[in-house]
Formats: structure tokens, sequence, C-alpha cells
């Protein structure tokens, strides 16, 4: 941990908490948190993490009423300065707040995590108005998207619907936004909508394979399986035997047995239980097929098969189907790192700090 770090953290932990009646000072938050900020410049990523996260543990517990709303005035106000000098400089500060609050959220710290998402909030807006990158339109949509998803994680859903409309009035063509807002109203049971998002999605992005995944189980349930069939039939025949196959080997096995070809459905069961033998839905359904086929109704074959899976690690496909999507929002993820990082000299340059 660098020296400065230290420091800032023996400062926080000496800090007086206000008498009955008085509030943080404003002056003191604002110091510390320009602090945390030039760490990062610096280039300790993760001490100025350290420093954010305490400066704003404090905050909380020291002034319980108030504290974390003059936080946050004091946040905006540097952002502010920030912004003023060098706007780009205020994309790696939303990292950081970024990942204060993922920590926050993983620690269960209520408070703290609320007031991450609005400071995040605060300073993009400020990012918005002041930035004239060309990229930064496009820019604040991906960080709103990236909020929301991680909002649909902890299944918030309404909140992260919000953020994805906002990204989307931005940038039109963000494709995780899409996604994210598509198995939202899909979960709502809004499957028209849904089908339109996700059609948008992956009319932009083809490969995206959780969004073809998602829109083929809603196709199926909106009953077109002319547009949903062809949609599984590429997924079952991709190569990989991960969940997303399982999940559409299943949708296309039920359609095509409802359909009376049973054949054909035991044919894609037994494929693609070849290459990931522990799918539950999937063994379920090969017994079920297997009987109605003619078979006879010897369930071991298939217990000893569930038996065995049970202690596999994950989770089953059908339960990682109805999290939100991870493809599209861990390379979102990565886009944004990159582009902090392109930026970290321009914080440098608006907090005075060498970098390293």
């Amino acid at each position: 941990m660098s020296r400065l770090v230290c420091l800032a953290l023996a400062s926080l932990a000496l800090a007086p908490s206000p008498a009955a009646g008085e509030r943080l000072g404003q002056g003191r938050l604002e110091s510390t948190y320009q602090q945390s900020l030039r760490v990062l410049a610096a280039g300790d990523g993760a001490g100025a993490a350290r420093l954010l996260a305490e400066l704003e543990q404090h905050a909380a517990t020291a002034d319980p009423e108030r504290g974390l709303e003059v936080l946050r005035r004091a946040q905006v106000a540097v952002a502010r300065r920030l912004a003023r000098r060098e706007p780009e400089a205020l994309v790696p500060v939303l990292l950081l707040h970024r990942e204060v609050y993922d920590g926050h959220v993983a620690a269960r710290r209520s408070l703290p995590a609320v007031h991450g998402r609005l400071a995040n909030l605060a300073i993009l807006d400020i990012y918005r108005e002041r930035s004239r990158h060309s990229a930064a339109q496009g820019l604040a949509a991906a960080f709103l998207t990236s909020l929301g998803g991680r909002l649909q994680a902890g299944s918030q859903e309404r909140a992260a619907a919000e953020l994805y409309r906002r990204a989307l009035q931005g940038d039109r063509g963000q494709v995780v936004a899409l996604v994210g807002l598509g198995t939202v109203r899909e979960k709502e049971g809004e499957l028209k909508a849904a089908a339109d998002l996700l059609a948008r999605a992956v009319e932009l992005a083809p490969d995206g394979r959780e969004a073809r995944l998602h829109l083929a189980v809603v196709e199926s349930r909106l009953g077109r399986q002319e547009v949903a069939a062809p949609l599984l039939r590429r997924l079952v025949g991709e190569a990989g035997g991960d969940w997303v196959a399982a999940v559409a080997a299943t949708e296309l096995a039920e359609s095509l047995a409802a359909a009376g070809e049973l054949r054909a459905a035991r044919a894609v069961v037994d494929a693609t239980l070849a290459r990931s033998p522990c799918a539950p839905s999937l063994l379920v359904l090969q017994g079920y097929l297997a009987e109605q086929d003619g078979e006879g109704a010897d369930p071991s074959p298939f217990v000893t098969a569930l038996g065995r899976c049970a202690g596999e690690p994950g989770a089953a496909p059908r339960t990682r189907y109805n999290r939100r999507p991870e493809e599209p929002f861990a390379a979102l993820d990565r886009e944004l790192v990159n582009a902090g990082m392109e930026r970290r000299e321009a914080l440098a340059r608006a907090t005075g700090v060498a970098r390293r």
C-alpha cells in the first residue's frame, strides 16, 4: 500500500465524528476524495478503491443522517472541477466508483452501495455535459448499461430497465442495453416487446449467443416456430457443449416432440448430451422421449445420470438462462476498462500527479 493511501486512511480513522446537530465538513470530504483520485492517477487502482470505500463507509457511520449526502455533494464538486480541466479524466473516475460500488454490494453495505450508484450517475451526467469527445455519448450509454446490468444481476429489474432506457436514448445502437432490456421484458412476460428488443440486438451483433438464445425462446413462446427453430438449430450445432446449447436443445426437442417428431427430438437430445452430459432438463427429457417412443419406462439410467450430475459445479443450464446474460456484459466491462486506461493521462493532468 502506498504511503499516500496509508496517510489518508489514518486521517480518516482519527477524524472525530461530528457532535450532535453538526454535519460532516464538506471541505474535509472533498480533500480525502481528491486524495483517492490522486492515488488512482499515480497508478495505484487498488489503493484508490480502498481509500474511496473507507471514505464512503466513514461518511455513512460518522453522520448516518446526512453524511453520504454531504459526501455526494463533495464528490460532485470535485468532479466538476476536474471536468473543467480535463473532461476525459472522469472516465477512470467512473470506473473507480463502479469498482467500489461492486465491493459495497458484495459486502452487503446497502447505504454506501446506494450512495455509490447515485454518485456514479451524478458524475456521469457531468461527463455527458462537459465532454466533447466523439465517443462521449457512446461511453455514457455504456456506463449506464453497465450499471443497469449490475442492478439486473441483483434482481432490481425495474431500476435496471430505467437505466437501459436512458442508455438507448443516448445510443440507439447500444447492443448490451437492448439485450438487458429485452431479457427484463421477457421476465416480465412482455414477450412482443422482448422479441423486438432482442431482434434488434441480434441484427446489430449476430454472433451474440445469449441474445440469440433468448430471442429464440421468446419467439417459441409466441408460437413463431418458423423464427425460433432456425435460431435453435444453429445454437445446438455450434461448437461446444455449454449451457447455451443445452437450453437450445431442450427448447428445440420439446417443440419437435409437440409436433409429433419424436425421433428427431431424441436425436437432438442424444447428440447434445454426448457433448454436455450434465444437463438435468435434457436428461429428464431424454427419459420422457424414450418412454413416448415405446422403449419402456425403465428410469434407472436417467436417475443414475441425474444423481451423477447433482455434484457437478455450476448452475444448471435453465437456472443459468434465468439469470442476467453474462457474455455481453463482460465484453462491455472490458471495453470500459480499456477506455479508462486510455484516459489515465488525462486524470494525471487534471490532478497534477506525475504518472509512474
